[in-house]
């Protein structure tokens, strides 16, 4: 079975929770935000995530988003967060799309797939061109954003670390 992009679900839970673990037996970030707001209630956390994508309002910068699992079989091997638009400061800092692949998995392609397939929804909301971030010591993440066709606008200094910011065309495209 090919790897499917779907919204959470609370059937995945044992996963999701395993994919945390992995990254905090890492000590890596979890990335992207939405993994930091894990409740103890998984079904209430499904249904808050589900619920992001209406418009939340502008209140503290937050904009409607959308979340989204990559499963291998019935594993959560990537996931990612997409903003349906962006305010002034994500588009300095934050872009459309965050995500993160369980660092088990890393290496295979989830990446790249992930971040296409989320294109794909963003598309959908008629943003012709998404701004992506990545550090600029975020190799890795740099060409998968290039793998999907971003391209480097600029760099700037944010929170004591150099940021990338990318571009990738959406329009013209099915």
């Amino acid at each position: 079975m090919e790897p499917r992009l779907i919204e959470p679900d609370i059937r995945y839970s044992a996963s999701h929770a395993a994919y945390i673990e992995e990254f905090n037996a890492s000590g890596e970030a979890l990335v992207p935000w939405i993994l930091e707001s894990v409740e103890d209630d998984f079904s209430a956390y499904v249904e808050r995530l589900n619920s992001l994508a209406v418009d939340v309002g502008n209140d503290q910068g937050r904009v409607a988003n959308s979340s989204f699992w990559l499963l291998d079989g019935t594993q959560i091997v990537a996931v990612s967060n997409m903003r349906h638009q962006l305010t002034p400061a994500l588009l300095e800092y934050g872009g459309h799309i965050g995500y993160s692949v369980r660092p088990s998995r890393r290496g295979r392609g989830f990446a790249k797939l992930i971040l296409r397939l989320t294109l794909e929804r963003l598309r959908k909301f008629g943003v012709e061109r998404a701004r992506i971030t990545c550090d600029k010591d975020n190799v890795a993440s740099a060409a998968v954003i290039v793998a999907n066709g971003g391209v480097l606008d600029s760099e700037a200094l944010i929170n004591d670390h150099m940021v990338q910011r990318y571009s990738i065309p959406l329009s013209g495209s099915a």
